[in-house]
This record gives C-alpha cells, sequence and structure tokens, in this order.
C-alpha cells in the first residue's frame, strides 16, 4: 500500500489507532483508515509523511523501523 498522504489523525479507540490516509492500491486512489500498532508508531508515521514530498510504501516503512 502506498500512502501518499496524512488527512487527519492519529486516532486511537479501545483497541486500535488508526490514521486517515490518501492510499493508492492497484491503480486507484482513495480515503481509507490506516491501522498501526500505537499511538506512536501511528505519530511518527504522520511526522515522516508531514516532512516528505513523495509517496511512502507503507510495508517498506514498517521494515526500515522494525515494526
Amino acid at each position: 500500500m502506498i500512502i501518499h498522504r496524512v488527512v487527519d489523525g492519529p486516532y486511537v479507540d479501545e483497541d486500535t489507532c488508526w490514521l486517515v490516509c490518501l492510499v493508492e492500491e492497484a491503480d486507484q486512489i482513495y480515503h481509507e483508515d490506516v491501522e498501526f500498532s500505537s499511538f506512536n508508531e501511528a505519530y511518527d508515521f504522520a511526522t515522516e509523511m508531514g516532512m516528505s514530498i513523495y509517496p511512502i510504501e507503507l510495508d517498506e516503512w514498517m521494515e526500515e523501523h522494525d515494526r
């Protein structure tokens, strides 16, 4: 999944933390809730996305940050 930008969040619910993101998958672009394992992980991703002019491949980001 390729993330083009974070639209809103992070949000925290009882067991879940997520960001609302503009994602690209199968040549389609749409808004989707992207779940993270913790608030800190979601916050770190949103911060890095805010500093990047390029989209971020979520799986690669997770691997680089040992998530």
